[in-house]
């Protein structure tokens, strides 16, 4: 139970990889795409933190995450 944050991560990274693949081929919104990113950033801050004990990518992980959600809902909200 304690690893279900690592499956989430491979979960969310396959589900970025397939999204990305999509906005390429099919040109879906990019909105989608950085939401899902934003959280799998989230994910990996986690995982940084609790799991393997790196201080440091966990901050950059946050920011980016954090920057990556704003930006995706205010492009589904057709702000940007």
């Amino acid at each position: 139970m304690k690893k279900i944050s690592l499956y989430l991560q491979l979960l969310l990274s396959i589900a970025v990889i397939v999204m990305l693949v999509l906005v390429l081929v099919n040109k879906i919104n990019l909105g989608y795409l950085e939401l899902v990113l934003g959280i799998d950033l989230f994910t990996m801050a986690y995982n940084n933190y609790k799991f393997y004990k790196r201080q440091n990518f966990t901050v950059y992980y946050l920011v980016f995450g954090i920057v990556m959600i704003i930006l995706s809902i205010l492009k589904l909200l057709g702000v940007i």
